[in-house]
């Protein structure tokens, strides 16, 4: 379809939901909403359309109705049951003259590059010939190649990428003499000025300042000048041994209330307890297992009272067991027994929804409703129950015992103009 061009048609194609035959003598029974770009819908200008053969009609556009990138058509029949569609539904259109087959001819063609306003013609007149090739003062035996020729030496390369230094490159980078890196605001110059400047002063220290320091993990020093006196030395060693505790009987003597000191002393005293414990422990044999045994078996075997203690093992296993028991105030015999659908009993009440097979959703009043049953995968037989109306599309089944004489059943509801109804159960005993 072209944009924007009148005297265009469009095909709808109806046809009988019900046994998909092409529908004919309905063109005054159909009508179609045209929508442009996702727009708004609106009733096409052609009220019906003409009937051409086989459940074929076309409607004739105006030009305005054309007149977007993007069409969809949406037909429709008053008649019961007819279904139309769009051939096709949905169209994209073309610019005005496109499927015209028109040729391109001569050389106006759009050109990629200078020169601007030449033609592809005065491009290949500019191809050498083999002549002209031939001709060139390069013999064809001196011409670069690529993969076999060398380049002896390259004096200026910018702008390239992809290269790598080799390890003699990079050794030859290193051996560089301190003198010649002379060139300012280079890494190299930045590292020699470091080294000369920065590590050179402070390696020109010739004394340690403590003050407001603190020295740590000194092992060994030799040579100590200005220092305490061999005497002094000697006391001050003296005292070291006693906080240390290098001197254990010192220790003992002066820091009695030193803690390794206070840890030693009641250090017998924990193994004594430690060894009581073990003992106590280890007093649990062979025998005392099997009396422990004893008494466990004892108390699993007595029966739980009439009436045990509250929120007690007994009381909640007599809780469980009245749930189990026929009768009991739980009664999940009972439960279960009125829960689902009893084999071959009466079942009232069954509820479901009918809809239009037109559109598979809108739900259908007054319609006549027939079941059906299948019974253990059996075929499909008229049911026994009968069918009410409820209102807004619902239906209601009251089941009779035959239409439940199965372990496993399908009911199937079905009408003329609806989709089909049913569900699929297990029966209890």
């Amino acid at each position: 379809m072209q944009k924007n061009v009148a005297g265009q048609k469009w095909v709808v194609f109806a046809f009988n939901r019900t046994n998909n035959v092409p529908q004919t003598g309905d063109a005054a029974n159909i009508t179609a909403n045209l929508q442009r770009d996702f727009g708004a819908v609106a009733a096409t200008n052609d009220t019906n359309p003409t009937e051409r053969e086989d459940g074929f009609y076309t409607f004739d556009l105006t030009q305005a109705e054309t007149n977007g990138d993007q069409q969809v058509i949406y037909p429709a029949s008053s008649t019961a049951d007819i279904q139309v569609i769009g051939v096709p539904g949905s169209v994209f259109t073309t610019p005005a003259g496109f499927p015209d087959d028109i040729v391109q001819t001569g050389d106006n063609y759009v050109r990629l590059g200078p020169p601007a306003g030449s033609s592809l013609a005065a491009d290949v007149a500019n191809v050498p010939t083999v002549a002209e090739l031939n001709a060139r003062t390069l013999a064809s035996a001196s011409y670069f190649d690529p993969a076999t020729d060398t380049v002896a030496t390259v004096n200026t390369l910018t702008n390239k990428t992809g290269f790598s230094l080799s390890t003699a490159g990079i050794l030859a980078i290193w051996h560089q003499i301190v003198s010649a890196v002379v060139t300012a605001s280079t890494m190299g110059k930045l590292v020699v000025d470091f080294l000369n400047a920065s590590v050179s002063s402070r390696m020109a220290e010739t004394s340690i300042s403590t003050t407001g320091g603190v020295v740590d993990n000194v092992t060994s020093v030799a040579n100590v000048t200005g220092g305490a006196t061999a005497a002094a030395q000697s006391v001050a060693q003296n005292d070291l041994n006693i906080v240390t505790g290098a001197d254990g009987a010192t220790l003992a003597t002066l820091q009695g209330n030193y803690a390794p000191a206070k840890a030693g002393d009641n250090m017998g005293t924990v193994s004594s307890v430690v060894g009581n414990v073990g003992g106590s422990v280890g007093s649990l044999g062979v025998t005392a297992k099997a009396d422990v045994n004893t008494e466990v078996d004892a108390a699993l075997d007595t029966a739980i009272p009439v009436s045990p203690t509250a929120d007690s093992i007994n009381q909640r296993l007599a809780a469980v067991d009245d749930l189990t028991q026929a009768g009991g105030s739980g009664d999940l015999i009972a439960i279960k027994a009125g829960l689902g659908v009893k084999k071959n009993a009466v079942f009232d009440n069954y509820t479901f929804l009918m809809v239009l097979n037109s559109d598979h959703v809108t739900p259908v009043t007054g319609l006549t409703v027939t079941g059906q049953r299948s019974l253990d995968n059996g075929g499909f037989v008229a049911v026994s129950g009968t069918i009410t109306e409820v209102g807004a599309g619902y239906y209601r089944f009251d089941a009779l015992a035959a239409d439940t004489n199965g372990d496993f059943c399908t009911w199937k509801f079905s009408s003329a103009t609806a989709d089909d109804a049913g569900t699929t159960f297990l029966t209890i005993a």
